[in-house]
């Protein structure tokens, strides 16, 4: 019979992600993680339906959508409906909270274009 020993000490948990902070128009502070896969399959399933998009008012209110599933994670009790979060974040904060749950980049801020073509 073989055995094995396991060692663990408390220098074994170690963060393997970044947290990042925003900010609602209000100045609520809210830490931003990667999504658990529980919350990432319902984000990537959303966000698939950008591409398909017929303009921009429509991809924001998709990436709106977006937003509100991975905010289930980081406040659940706060953001429960698209109203509640587009009343409370501008579009930047919009965007940092899908590049920070998601590690997806939707707009470069150096440069205008269209969200739906990337052009």
């Amino acid at each position: 019979m073989v055995g094995f020993v396991i060692w663990y000490n408390s220098y074994m948990a170690v963060r393997i992600y970044d947290v990042n902070k925003v900010y609602d128009i209000f100045g609520n502070e809210y830490e931003i993680s990667p999504l658990k896969i529980k919350y990432m399959h319902e984000f990537m399933d959303k966000f698939d339906l950008v591409h398909l998009a017929k303009d921009n008012e429509e991809s924001i209110d998709i990436l709106i959508e977006c937003a509100v599933i991975a905010m289930k994670q980081f406040a659940p009790e706060k953001f429960k409906t698209i109203e509640e979060l587009s009343n409370n974040f501008d579009i930047k904060t919009l965007y940092k909270i899908i590049e920070y749950a998601a590690d997806i980049k939707v707009a470069n801020n150096d440069e205008k274009r269209n969200i739906v073509t990337g052009k």
